[in-house]
């Protein structure tokens, strides 16, 4: 589905991701892990054509990805940034319409009908649909960036450390539905997490990234038992994780 080569992405002068090459495909749950200031987030705005310095082939389904967010939207990619970046004067039901904005020409009984999945899948935004965002609880302003992404009927969903700040429970219940969907509806999942113990248990691959390189790559259940990751990112006992 995704396909990246050569990738180069930094801001100003200063070069972030060197050289990188990667893949999601159809239907997949890819995790990327690393230490803090790796380029996670890095990697996640230039796939999203958020930085446009990035350099590199990017190809969607053999063919070559637009440049710009509104491109790559179209192509069927979206983004829940770490930082959520919600509207929070906005209600919650004002912040799921926004996400399907490239769709506003569509009938609105699709519209209503994406809004109500999103509801079915996180049933407590429904339960909120009028409130401010910004008075939801973390967890629940998680669900709605979430849920604000899919209104964009994306085919591969890029998540920015989603469990930042949130309980073990509240992250393992998001994380659970969104693999739901991968195994209900195909749904392709790029999770960059710190958590590494939480990524690989989600993905199906994993790249290791330090210091804007790829530095091993490989199954997940593979990884979980290297015993450089073990020693860098899960700590003792990860053999039985």
């Amino acid at each position: 589905m995704l396909s990246v080569k050569g990738l180069r992405a930094g801001y100003g002068r200063s070069e972030v991701i060197d050289d990188l090459s990667l893949r999601v495909d159809a239907g997949e749950a890819v995790a990327v892990i690393g230490p803090n200031g790796a380029g996670k987030t890095t990697l996640l705005n230039a796939l999203m054509g958020l930085n446009l310095q990035a350099t590199g082939q990017m190809s969607w389904r053999g063919q070559p990805l637009g440049r710009g967010t509104a491109a790559r939207l179209r192509a069927g990619m979206a983004l829940v940034p770490e930082r959520r970046e919600l509207f929070g004067g906005l209600s919650v039901i004002d912040n799921l319409r926004l996400g399907a904005y490239l769709r506003r020409r569509e009938p609105s009984s699709a519209l209503k009908a994406d809004v109500e999945f999103v509801f079915g899948l996180f049933p407590v935004l429904q339960e909120r649909q009028s409130q401010m965002a910004q008075t939801l609880s973390g967890g629940e302003q998680q669900m709605l960036a979430i849920g604000r992404a899919l209104m964009a009927r994306p085919q591969l969903l890029l998540l920015d450390e989603p469990s930042t700040g949130l309980a073990p429970r509240i992250t393992l219940q998001i994380l659970q539905a969104l693999d739901g969907l991968r195994a209900s509806r195909g749904l392709a999942l790029l999770l960059v997490e710190q958590n590494a113990r939480l990524a690989l248990r989600f993905s199906g691959r994993a790249y290791v990234l330090e210091m804007g390189e790829v530095v091993l790559e490989g199954p997940s259940a593979e990884l979980s038992h290297d015993a450089r990751v073990i020693d860098s990112y899960l700590g003792s006992g990860a053999t039985h994780a």
